[in-house]
């Protein structure tokens, strides 16, 4: 049995749709924004391994004092 070679567009297209799906999968593991998870401004999440974020409230410099 004959395989044919691979040709250069061939090879393009294959390495177009591994970037296609390495972001994709990326994308899908990593989330691309950093929400607050509905909290105002004066709020600073930060996601965690397993479960919910831990959210704290930050204080103003005025309040502070």
């Amino acid at each position: 049995m004959h395989r044919p070679y691979l040709r250069l567009g061939d090879l393009a297209g294959i390495l177009l749709m591994a970037a296609v799906f390495a972001v994709v999968g990326y994308a899908l593991l990593h989330p691309l924004r950093e929400g607050n998870y509905g909290f105002g401004p004066e709020w600073q999440c930060a996601p965690v391994g397993k479960g919910d974020p831990i959210c704290v409230r930050l204080l103003d410099k005025d309040e502070a004092k």
